[in-house]
């Protein structure tokens, strides 16, 4: 049997610090698209990046943060997390990768997760492409974890990097989140010396908004028509 097939996740496992849980997921066929944000502004600056949250700061160390997201999910929303994973699987067409993913050495296997609340909204969507054999060794065979747990137990010297920021569109995460758009996300890489190990892009639902602040819209867009489209654009549950 393959090593990274489809996962079907067992019963809930809420053991990890207290914090995560499971939840089970059918599987399905095929090797899905991750959902990427079409942006309407993008920046590798983080300085830049946070510029852009004003008045809302707490949003500065949530997205510019290195640090592990689910443990800061977990403290600014004073609730327990839960993992979903929609999908877990290797990769043999390199159609169905987004183009920043090249540099991961092949072949592939690709993961993507969300992450909610107890009341089932969905707080992160994040999507991660694998060197298979670093992911094999990581994760163990097991599908249904938190990556950062695993990642910050084990022996490897594993280095991360936030590469860009994105602030922008995508029909499936507004089905997904229960929210209009924009959304702000992040894209990052984990190497292994200069060796490019795995690349994850997650993106922020504004659902945080009850206990980060409204997400403000970035101020390269201040005074440009679309800005004000965007601020006043709302963000009801669809």
């Amino acid at each position: 049997m393959d090593a990274f097939a489809y996962c079907t996740l067992a019963s809930p496992d809420r053991s990890w610090r207290g914090q995560i849980g499971t939840r089970p997921r059918s599987r399905r066929g095929g090797v899905e698209r991750a959902r990427i944000l079409e942006s309407i502004w993008a920046s590798e600056d983080p300085s830049e990046c946070m510029c852009t949250f004003t008045p809302a700061k707490i949003w500065r160390f949530m997205i510019a943060s290195d640090g592990h997201p689910v443990q800061h999910i977990n403290l600014v929303t004073g609730k327990k997390v839960f993992l979903d994973v929609l999908e877990a699987t290797n990769v043999e067409d390199d159609e169905t990768l987004p183009e920043f993913v090249s540099d991961v050495r092949k072949p592939l296997c690709q993961r993507q997760i969300v992450l909610k609340d107890e009341t089932d909204n969905v707080l992160l969507y994040a999507a991660s492409w694998w060197d298979r054999s670093r992911y094999e060794e990581i994760m163990g065979g097991e599908n249904n974890v938190v990556v950062w747990e695993k990642i910050l137990t084990s022996k490897l010297e594993i280095a991360r990097r936030i590469e860009k920021f994105h602030f922008g569109y995508n029909d499936e995460l507004e089905d997904i989140f229960g929210r209009r758009g924009p959304f702000w996300g992040r894209e990052y890489c984990f190497k292994i010396g200069k060796v490019p190990m795995a690349r994850f892009y997650e993106v922020f639902s504004p659902t945080l908004e009850k206990q980060l602040g409204e997400m403000t819209v970035p101020s390269d867009l201040g005074g440009d028509p679309v800005a004000t489209w965007l601020a006043s654009k709302s963000r009801d549950v669809l």
